[in-house]
C-alpha cells in the first residue's frame, strides 16, 4: 500500500515495512490510520464452483419446524468441513406464503469452490435425507427443494447480482457457535432456536470458518482478533429491524435482543463471541460469569497476642483496614482463580452487593481491592443516607479471631430480593450463585427461592448462621452446601433428630457424625452435595449416593487469619465449578475431590498474602507471587510455606507442571535465595529457564555486604564458567536476558514481555501432555546428573530407583499401546 500518514509522510507499507499500520490498515478500516493512495492486491484465476439452493419448509412454527432446524444445524460442521460456504435463512413463518403447511422456511444458498455437481449433491445428500424422512418426533411432512448449479467463475457469477438494498432502521445481534453446540444437545439447540427467533423475526445463518480459515497461513498475519472465529462453524445473525424513527420500538427490540436473545445464545455457546460488525452494541462481555452475592464492609483487622477479658486493656501488635465482607472476599478469591494469563479471566464475576453513598473507603480502598482482584464492581449501588457495613476483627497470633459485625448498607439497602435477581440476571443468567449470611435472611430465602428454577448453580454457604435457623423448604434450593462443623452441627437441628434443638454449637463433630448429618441433608433437604470444612483435619465431603470422603489438610506452620482461609475456600471452589459447567454444560461428573483438594490449598496458603493459585491449562500450576511492592521478594516464613506447597503440588494427581511468575511491573523475585534477579513484571520461568526480553539478572549480594547463600553460587558455576560466575558474583553486575541465554542461565526468552507468562504456560502445557511418570523420571534423572557430575554414577541411582516401577507402571504400557494403535495416549495420575 501507498499511505500518507498523518504527520504528513509518505509512506509504502507492507508485511514487512511498517507490518503494525500494515495490519491495521488490512483489517482495521483504512481511513481511521491513514489515507491510503494505492493498493496492490493479489489477483486470483477464476474459480469454478457449484452453487447449491435449497429449502426446506414444514408446518409453520411447528415442533417439526423447530427439530428440522436443529438438525439442520448439526450437519453443519460436517458441511464446513467438506468446503461448503454460504448462509441461510431461519422464517419460521413466511407471511408470504398461504399454505401454513409450507410457510415454515428455511432457505439459503451454499457454495462449494472447486467441486462438481456430484460432490456437492453428495456432500448435501444426509442433510436432504434426514430432514426429509427421519427427524425426530415428525408430525408434519417436510418439502424439500433442491437446484445445483455448475459455475465456471465465481466472480462473473457474483457481478452478476444486483447491489442489496441499504438504509434499513435496525439492529443486529450477533453471535459465532461451534461443535460444542451444534453437537451437543439437540433439544436444547431446537428450544434456544425458537426463543432468539420469536414472532415476526427471522435469523440469519452463516457457515464460517472450516479447514479454509483455521489452517490459514496469511503473509503479514491474520486480521482476525476474537479467536472464536477460528473455532466456530455458524454465524447467527439476529436482524431486528423497526419502523423508522420509532424510538419506542427500538427500544423495545434492543431490550429483548440484548437481555434475552443473546443471552440464550451465549448459554448455549459460553466460549464464544460475535462478529463486532454485526453485533448489537449495546451488548455486554461475552464471558461466562460467576455472581458473588454478598455483604460489603471495611474490616478492621487488630492483631493482638490473645483478646483481652472483661474490663482488661491490652496493647496490640497491629491494625489494618481492609475491604472485606464475605461475599467481597469470595468474590475476590473467585477472581483470583478466574485468571488464566495476567489480564485474561475466563470467568466474569459480578458482586452484587450496597454501600454508602461518598464513603471514602469504598472509593479508596474497596472498589480498587474488587477490580484488582477481577471483580465487576457495576452492580455495587451507592445508596443515601446509609453507612458501608464494617467488621471488626481481633485475631489472635494462633490465628482463630473475634468478629463484631455492623450490617449498615448491607442491611438497609439488601431487602428486595427480586430486585437483586433483575441486577444479577441484567446482562445474562448466571452460572454459579454465591450466597452468604451477612445480609437479610428472608433476603437470602427468597433468592434461593427465585433461582430454584433457573440453571443457574447455588452455592450457599450460611455464615454466619441465623439465629432462626434456615427451614428446609428454603435449603432445597441449594446444590452445594458449604459449612464448617460449628455451622453444619447448628443447621443440622433442621434436618437431624439427634441433635438437640436448642443446644449450642459444636467443633468435634465425629466422622460417624459427619456422614449421618449429610445423608440427612440429602434425604429431608434434597441437598446433593455436602462440604464441610474442619480447619486442620481438612474438609469432609459427600455426594448423594456415593461415599463419603475426607480432603486432607495442607499442613502449614501458621495460619494468619482463618477467615480469609475459610472465604479463600469458597471463593476457589466457586470459581472451579463455574469453569467446569462452562465447558461441559452441567455438573454432572464434576470432579468434586480435584476441585476440594484444590480450594484447600488455597485457603491453606492464602492468608500469608504471598502468592495466588491458578490453573491456567489441564494439569499446569500457576504461582504468582503477589508480593508486588516488595518487589515480590519471599519473607522467611513464606519459604517453608512455599516448601509446603510444592510437596501439595507433588501429591496432587490433577496436577504436574508449574509455572512461577510474579505480581507487578518491577520485578519477578528479589529474594531472598534465589538465582535471578527478573527485573520485570510478571516475568516468569519454569524452572527459572525463561524470560521475557526485558528481563535481568544477577546476584546483588555483594554489593549489599552480604554474599549469595542458598547455593546460588555453586548453582551459578554449575551452570555458566568459573571466569562467568567470578563476573557475576564479585561486580555485582545485571545481565540482560540475551546475555543470560547466551551463558545458559535460561534456554529461552519470549517474543515480547508480555508474553512471558503465556508462552511459559504453553511450554509447560506440552510438558504436561506427556507421560506424568516420565515427568518424574526425567526431570529426577537429569537433576541427578546436575548434582553429581557423573554421567555414569547418575544412570546408576536414576536405573536403581525408577528402572522397575517405571517399566512395570501403567502408564508405560499406555504409551507402547497408543502408540502401536497410532492414538493419543490416556495417561493415567502417577504412582511413583
Amino acid at each position: 500500500m501507498e499511505v500518507v500518514t498523518a504527520d504528513g509522510v509518505y509512506r509504502v507499507i507492507n508485511e514487512t515495512s511498517y507490518p503494525d499500520l500494515f495490519w491495521a490498515m488490512r483489517g482495521g478500516g483504512g481511513y481511521a490510520y491513514a489515507v491510503m493512495l494505492s493498493v496492490t492486491v493479489k489477483a486470483y484465476p477464476p474459480l469454478p464452483t457449484t452453487l447449491y439452493l435449497f429449502s426446506f419448509n414444514t408446518t409453520a412454527r411447528s415442533q417439526t419446524y423447530w427439530n428440522m432446524a436443529a438438525a439442520f444445524h448439526s450437519h453443519i460442521p460436517s458441511l464446513s468441513e467438506g468446503g461448503a460456504m454460504g448462509y441461510y435463512y431461519i422464517i419460521p413463518n413466511d407471511t408470504t406464503e398461504t399454505n401454513s403447511s409450507i410457510a415454515g422456511k428455511l432457505s439459503g444458498i451454499f457454495l462449494f469452490p472447486q467441486n462438481t455437481l456430484a460432490a456437492a449433491n453428495v456432500i448435501m445428500d444426509p442433510v436432504v435425507h434426514q430432514l426429509e424422512n427421519s427427524l425426530p418426533s415428525q408430525e408434519d411432512n417436510v418439502a424439500v427443494s433442491t437446484t445445483a448449479v455448475h459455475l465456471t467463475d465465481f466472480t462473473t457469477f457474483w457481478l452478476s447480482n444486483p447491489p442489496e438494498s441499504v438504509g434499513e432502521d435496525g439492529r443486529l445481534g450477533s453471535y459465532l457457535l461451534t461443535n460444542d453446540s451444534l453437537l451437543g444437545n439437540v433439544t436444547t439447540l431446537a428450544k434456544t432456536l425458537e426463543f432468539v427467533t420469536p414472532p415476526g423475526q427471522y435469523t440469519i445463518g452463516h457457515i464460517v470458518a472450516g479447514p479454509g480459515v483455521r489452517n490459514a497461513r496469511i503473509p503479514g498475519g491474520s486480521n482476525a482478533v476474537l479467536p472464536a472465529w477460528r473455532r466456530a462453524y455458524v454465524h447467527i445473525v439476529l436482524p431486528r429491524i423497526w419502523p423508522f424513527l420509532n424510538a419506542t420500538a427500538k427500544e423495545s427490540l434492543t431490550t429483548v435482543l440484548r437481555d434475552a436473545e443473546i443471552p440464550a445464545l451465549k448459554a448455549l455457546e459460553p466460549h464464544s463471541g460475535a462478529y463486532v460488525n454485526e453485533a448489537d452494541p449495546t451488548n455486554p462481555i461475552w464471558k461466562y460469569d460467576y455472581w458473588g452475592g454478598g455483604s460489603l464492609n471495611i474490616d478492621f483487622v487488630t492483631v493482638t497476642s490473645r483478646v483481652p477479658g472483661p474490663g482488661e486493656t491490652l496493647t496490640a501488635k497491629s491494625l489494618h483496614v481492609n475491604a472485606g465482607g464475605k461475599g467481597a472476599n469470595q468474590a475476590v478469591a473467585c477472581g483470583k482463580a478466574s485468571f488464566i494469563s495476567e489480564d485474561e479471566q475466563d470467568i466474569d464475576i459480578d458482586m452484587v452487593g450496597a454501600v454508602g453513598k461518598g464513603d471514602p473507603y469504598y472509593a479508596s480502598l474497596m472498589k480498587p481491592s474488587l477490580e484488582k482482584s477481577g471483580v465487576n464492581c457495576g452492580l455495587i449501588r451507592e445508596i443515601k443516607d446509609s453507612q458501608t457495613g464494617t467488621a471488626t476483627i481481633l485475631v489472635e497470633d494462633n490465628g482463630e479471631n473475634r468478629i463484631l459485625v455492623v450490617p449498615g448498607a448491607n442491611h438497609d439497602a439488601m431487602r428486595d430480593a427480586k430486585l437483586l435477581q433483575g441486577l444479577a440476571t441484567r446482562q445474562r443468567q448466571p452460572t454459579v450463585l454465591v450466597m452468604q449470611g451477612e445480609i437479610p435472611r428472608q433476603t437470602v430465602l427468597d433468592i434461593l427461592v427465585l433461582f430454584s428454577s433457573t440453571d443457574t448453580h447455588i452455592v450457599f454457604n450460611p455464615a454466619p448462621v441465623y439465629p432462626e435457623g434456615v427451614p428446609l423448604d428454603s435449603l432445597r434450593h441449594v446444590d452445594f452446601l458449604i459449612v464448617n462443623e460449628n455451622e453444619c452441627a447448628m443447621l443440622g437441628r433442621e434436618v437431624s433428630e439427634t441433635l438437640s434443638p436448642d443446644g449450642g454449637s459444636k467443633d468435634d463433630l465425629s466422622d460417624s457424625e459427619l456422614a449421618a448429618l449429610s445423608q440427612d441433608f440429602h434425604n429431608k433437604a434434597n441437598i446433593e452435595h455436602v462440604i464441610v470444612t474442619l480447619g486442620s483435619r481438612g474438609v469432609f465431603f459427600h455426594s448423594r449416593g456415593r461415599k463419603a470422603d475426607i480432603v486432607r489438610a495442607l499442613k502449614v506452620d501458621k495460619v494468619a487469619d482463618t477467615t480469609a482461609a475459610g472465604d479463600t475456600f469458597v471463593g476457589y471452589f466457586a470459581a472451579f465449578l463455574a469453569r467446569y459447567i462452562a465447558v461441559h454444560g452441567s455438573s454432572k461428573d464434576f470432579d468434586l475431590k480435584g476441585a476440594l483438594n484444590k480450594a484447600n490449598a488455597a485457603a491453606a496458603l492464602s492468608p500469608a498474602n504471598s502468592w495466588a493459585l491458578t490453573v491456567p491449562a489441564p494439569y499446569v500450576l500457576l504461582v504468582t507471587i503477589t508480593r508486588s511492592r516488595q518487589m515480590n521478594s519471599i519473607p522467611f516464613a513464606a519459604h517453608w510455606a512455599m516448601h509446603k506447597l510444592f510437596e501439595w503440588f507433588d501429591k496432587e494427581p490433577t496436577l504436574r507442571v508449574a509455572v512461577i511468575t510474579g505480581e507487578g511491573k518491577k520485578a519477578f523475585c528479589a529474594g531472598q535465595d534465589l538465582i535471578e534477579l527478573a527485573m520485570r513484571g510478571n516475568g516468569s520461568n519454569a524452572g527459572g529457564e525463561g524470560a521475557s526480553p526485558t528481563a535481568t539478572f544477577g546476584l546483588p549480594e555483594a554489593l549489599r555486604g552480604i554474599y549469595a547463600g542458598a547455593g546460588g553460587l555453586p548453582r551459578l558455576l554449575r551452570n555458566t564458567s568459573l571466569p562467568i560466575a567470578n563476573e557475576i558474583a564479585l561486580t555485582g553486575r545485571f545481565l540482560n536476558a540475551n546475555e543470560a541465554l547466551q551463558f545458559q542461565l535460561i534456554n529461552k526468552v519470549s517474543k515480547t514481555q508480555d508474553s512471558v507468562v503465556d508462552e511459559a504456560v504453553a511450554l509447560a502445557s506440552k510438558c504436561a501432555a506427556i507421560s506424568p511418570d516420565a515427568i518424574i523420571v526425567s526431570r529426577s534423572a537429569i537433576r541427578e546428573a546436575w548434582e553429581t557430575a557423573s554421567i555414569e554414577r547418575a544412570y546408576q541411582l536414576s536405573d536403581e530407583r525408577w528402572k522397575d516401577a517405571l517399566f512395570t507402571g501403567e502408564n508405560t504400557r499406555e504409551g507402547l499401546l497408543a502408540f502401536a494403535e497410532k492414538r493419543k495416549p490416556n495417561w493415567k495420575p502417577s504412582k511413583l
